[in-house]
């Protein structure tokens, strides 16, 4: 249930046959790469938002990322005066804040307006310190440098 509530944001309330098998690895132990699978929900959900004509307006997936990504990179899209602590998480230093209330029209223009962004404020996840947790390597996991003997 909570890989189809956070993960890929199911409008079902069961657990649904394409993340049964998924399920099933997690409880079995098996170290899995959660992050390409939650881009490819999150893609979907983009895509199932602007392919059908109208546009829906009631998607599947897990948009709330997107919207975290906007904020993130976008300031002037989110909460007033929000600052990063060095090592915290970003998503949870925006995602309690009150939304602000934009128009479509004004997100419309904002963007036509946003010509270009310095290198700057595109490295904000590259040069963020994550808490060791987050970290890359994981005991159970083997890395490049493992050596199966």
């Amino acid at each position: 249930m909570w890989l189809c509530k956070f993960l890929t944001c199911s409008k079902s309330s069961q657990v649904t046959k394409e993340v049964q098998p998924l399920a099933e690895a997690l409880a079995d132990g098996q170290a899995v790469a959660l992050g390409p699978i939650f881009l490819a929900y999150l893609y979907r959900c983009l895509c199932d938002i602007v392919l059908p004509k109208p546009m829906s307006c009631n998607p599947s997936g897990p948009i709330w990322l997107f919207q975290l990504w906007l904020q993130v990179y976008f300031p002037e899209l989110g909460p007033a005066n929000v600052t990063f602590r060095g090592d915290s998480l970003l998503g949870k230093s925006i995602a309690n804040l009150p939304l602000p209330k934009h128009h479509v029209e004004d997100c419309f223009r904002f963007f036509y307006r946003c010509s270009q962004r310095s290198p700057i404020d595109l490295s904000i996840c590259l040069d963020h310190r994550y808490s060791g947790y987050l970290a890359l390597y994981h005991a159970n996991v083997p890395t490049l440098e493992t050596k199966e003997e």
